[in-house]
C-alpha cells in the first residue's frame, strides 16, 4: 500500500514535488533532474521548473520509490500550495516509510502544516 505525504510547495514545478516526495532538498533535486536522472510518466524531463499535474508519476536512478501526485488541496495564507503525494516502491512490492530529511531513524509521518 502507498504511503500518502501530505505537505505544501511554493509551485508545481518538478523540482519542488520531487524533493518533497523523495525527501531531498529542491537544490540536489534539481541536481538530478538536470543530470538526466529524473522521469515523469516515463518520459525523461530535464528541465527542474518542468510543471507536475495531478495524476503524473515521478521515478529517478537509483532511487526504490515513485511519487505521484494525488492531490492539489489548495492554497495556503502564505501562497504555497497544499499537496498529497502517494509513494510507493517501484516494484509495487508495498509501503515505503516516509523520512524527513532522508535521515535514518528519522521516519515519522508528516505533522499538520508540514
Amino acid at each position: 500500500m502507498p504511503a500518502t505525504i501530505r505537505g505544501t510547495v511554493a509551485s508545481l514545478r518538478l523540482d519542488a514535488v520531487a524533493a518533497l516526495g523523495f525527501s531531498t532538498s529542491r537544490t540536489k533535486m534539481a541536481e538530478e533532474i538536470k543530470a538526466a536522472r529524473v522521469w515523469v510518466n516515463s518520459r525523461q524531463v530535464l528541465d527542474p521548473s518542468h510543471q507536475v499535474r495531478v495524476g503524473d508519476a515521478i521515478t529517478a536512478r537509483g532511487r526504490r520509490v515513485s511519487v505521484k501526485l494525488q492531490e492539489v488541496t489548495g492554497e495556503t495564507k502564505k501562497g504555497r500550495m497544499g499537496v498529497i503525494l502517494l509513494r510507493q516502491a517501484i516494484d509495487g512490492g508495498g509501503e515505503v516509510p516516509w523520512t524527513q530529511g532522508g535521515s535514518p531513524g528519522r521516519e515519522r509521518e508528516p505533522q499538520p502544516g508540514e
